[in-house]
């Protein structure tokens, strides 16, 4: 799980009159400090850290960012580059944390994500041992690279926020907003989503722009889950109610939420980006192969050293 909150703590205010504050801490997931980390939901209000101009800098004191977020992640074509099983069960973690924080009603939650690089003047050997030890300090939420020349580190934070009234009427507040300034389309890039809605568009995010699943999941629709009640919502589609009304389901998945993030994506230089990727991953699998061909040989030529027959 990528949920690691210690025990719930209280303490009581010094000033009269105060109660007690209650917290809880987090697990740092972070057991070396990152070049790169971004806080990603998969909202587009108010998601950019860093001014239009300032992304285009380089004079920050030793080139390190604070974090940042959806917008940056967009603008400058990141991706995860993982080896295909590590993010299968990267997926299957980040699924599994995601439907119950949507059965306990919570939302505004973020995937922190950090990219930590060691030192160029490290051997191969020191960079592999230091890669592997900071996996095994993480705990399970952390990953190589496929190039073997980083790792990320994974968790999901700020889970503490239920559905509550204040949500609720932040919601009403911001969408007629948004509708005032004809632009309803943009609501649904806010943070005051319903839970269901919430975490189907962190996972639809999280699957095709962070992960980028050759095969992302089909969410089902959840409009009416929350709107109604889900045993609602089912006897509208078994009864038909939904075309008698002329409306249906608003949809889900990249049908719904695509919309948000796909001027983003810069067009040639993503295509670019992602061409480049795809061309160092089919070298890697070249070398990979051309590697397994002179071991082969090199293992027949030591058997015809030592007199022994070349093996089948």
């Amino acid at each position: 799980s990528l949920l690691r909150s210690l025990p719930c703590h209280s303490m009581r205010l010094r000033w009269p009159w105060a109660g007690k504050v209650y917290f809880v801490v987090m697990r740092n997931f972070f057991p070396a400090k990152p070049q790169l980390s971004f806080d990603l939901k998969g909202a587009t209000a108010n998601r950019r850290a860093l001014k239009a101009w300032q992304l285009h800098q380089t004079n920050t004191v030793s080139n390190i960012y604070n974090t940042l977020r959806d917008w940056e992640w967009m603008d400058i074509g990141m991706a995860t580059d993982l080896e295909p099983a590590d993010r299968d069960e990267l997926w299957s973690i980040i699924s599994a944390d995601t439907a119950l924080l949507r059965r306990l009603s919570l939302l505004d939650y973020s995937l922190l994500l950090g990219i930590y690089r060691p030192p160029p003047t490290m051997l191969p050997q020191q960079k592999h041992a230091q890669l592997a030890e900071l996996v095994r300090q993480s705990g399970g939420t952390a990953f190589i690279s496929r190039d073997r020349q980083k790792v990320y580190f994974f968790g999901i934070i700020d889970v503490l926020e239920h559905f509550s009234l204040r949500w609720r009427l932040q919601r009403i507040v911001l969408r007629a907003l948004y509708c005032l300034a004809m632009r309803h389309a943009d609501s649904d890039g806010i943070s005051a989503m319903p839970p269901p809605l919430y975490a189907d568009r962190f996972q639809t995010f999280v699957a095709n722009e962070v992960l980028h699943l050759r095969d992302p999941p089909q969410m089902a629709p959840v409009d009416e889950e929350w709107r109604e009640g889900g045993w609602v919502a089912l006897l509208k589609r078994l009864t038909g109610a939904y075309g008698a009304a002329g409306r249906g389901p608003r949809g889900s998945g990249l049908k719904r939420w695509n919309r948000l993030w796909e001027r983003r994506r810069r067009g040639l230089v993503k295509q670019r980006i992602d061409a480049e990727h795809d061309d160092y991953v089919a070298r890697i699998r070249e070398l990979e192969e051309h590697i397994q061909i002179l071991e082969g040989e090199l293992g027949g030529a030591r058997r015809r050293e030592g007199g022994l027959p070349d093996a089948v």
